[in-house]
């Protein structure tokens, strides 16, 4: 008979190449790809690979030959068992959360550099909002056609794709960027150690392609000839990602200041809250009154406030002060991680972050305080979800309002309760 399948256990091996900091050895940015394949895998994930290994060639050949160094340190992570259900970097988070919850600044992922070449495409959470839209300025685009019609950089592009009226406040639009769901492998050190994530890549215009990703993904047409013919022939492509990456990694291991845009948080909540407001108001200002309900526009305020409070700190900092320089970039590596919740969501609780997580029915889509939208899936069945309900809309409140509170000068961070 042919055996279709079959259980056997194998060794999974992650592999990581370090440049160590030169100031601040102990603050790691990381960047990451996986390496195991449904078959051939020449888009999913060898172009992606592609690009980590050009991206350490590059920076390791400029540390070697004395050009460079990086003021904090940069690992390279390449990802065993992906495609099994993340278990290389979830195995590796899971290790070392100790550690990486105290000393990493951000995650770059590259599972895949190209799915089409029409636009940029990225999620993230807030905080790396600014640090991909900045990058992407500064790459030069790779389609001579967009060049041709005054669309010269990556970001140009992305922008006329997918324009996105992020903050709401004005007229102003940048391009778009998702919701993190649990894809790849920015899923466990996004869920588990609180480190603020973006995945990138070049994809298609999905308003032309009625389709969520390429046609022969994770089938055994996906080989070079195919990237080589159909998708990038020069590798363009590839190399504005590259670039992009790149150049997020050098900020973000550079800058004396980490460069996150934490202004980005505030909005980014609101438009959480409305999302829930339109799909969920009604029912959760029914049953847990519209006093509780609304405290989560109250909180949200006050961690506007808290946030411009701090940057007002951040603007009149002395940066010849290496102490007030660490614990104000302490203040904004930390933010992110304020936002897990020990216990996890009430349904899931190997998913700590209470802002987001992927979809309980849809893995691949992020969603918006997925706590409650767990337990109101289709609770009519079960009324008693209710309880928990409460419960966990009083742990969202509470963790906001903390994470704004981190951000406060360190002798200010008590406040009133709710």
């Amino acid at each position: 008979a042919l055996p279709i399948s079959k259980n056997e256990r194998a060794k999974v091996e992650n592999v990581f190449g370090i440049i160590k900091g030169f100031v601040e050895p102990d603050r790691y940015v990381l960047f990451g790809n996986h390496r195991d394949a449904w078959i051939y895998g020449a888009i999913d994930p060898s172009s992606g690979t592609a690009v980590m290994m050009e991206v350490a060639r590059v920076m390791g050949d400029l540390v070697k030959r004395g050009v460079w160094r990086p003021r904090r340190t940069i690992v390279f992570c390449s990802w065993g068992a992906e495609e099994y259900g993340l278990v290389g970097s979830t195995e590796w988070v899971e290790q070392y959360v100790s550690t990486l919850r105290e000393r990493a600044v951000a995650y770059i992922n590259v599972d895949l550099a190209i799915e089409g070449n029409d636009t940029l495409q990225a999620l993230a959470t807030p905080l790396m909002y600014n640090i991909i839209h900045d990058a992407s300025k500064k790459v030069k685009n790779p389609n001579p056609a967009e060049i041709q019609a005054g669309r010269p950089t990556v970001y140009d592009t992305w922008l006329h794709f997918k324009p996105w009226n992020f903050t709401q406040g004005d007229k102003t639009v940048v391009p778009l960027i998702n919701t993190p769901g649990s894809g790849s492998d920015y899923a466990p050190l996004l869920q588990q150690a609180g480190i603020t994530t973006v995945d990138f890549r070049y994809s298609l215009d999905t308003k032309l392609y009625k389709m969520s990703s390429y046609p022969l993904y994770h089938t055994e047409y996906e080989t070079f000839d195919l990237v080589k013919e159909q998708y990038d022939k020069d590798f363009e492509f590839h190399a504005a990602v590259a670039r992009v990456g790149g150049e997020a990694i050098r900020v973000l291991a550079d800058s004396l200041i980490i460069p996150f845009n934490v202004s980005n948080y505030a909005p980014g909540l609101e438009l959480c809250r409305q999302s829930l407001d339109r799909d969920y108001g009604t029912l959760l200002r029914d049953n847990l009154g519209s006093e509780t309900y609304d405290k989560l526009s109250k909180v949200i305020v006050g961690f506007r406030e808290d946030v411009q409070e701090f940057e007002t700190r951040q603007n009149n900092i002395d940066r010849k002060d290496p102490y007030a320089l660490r614990e104000l970039n302490d203040k904004i590596m930390l933010l992110e991680k304020a936002f897990l919740h020990p216990e996890g969501l009430p349904v899931r609780p190997l998913k700590k972050h209470v802002i987001f997580a992927e979809n309980q029915h849809d893995t691949y889509a992020g969603t918006s305080f997925p706590g409650l939208l767990d337990l109101l899936f289709e609770i009519e069945k079960e009324p008693e979800r209710w309880e928990t309900v409460k419960q966990h809309f009083h742990v969202i409140l509470t963790i906001i309002q903390t994470a704004g509170i981190t951000l406060r000068d360190a002798t200010s961070f008590m406040s009133e309760t709710l």
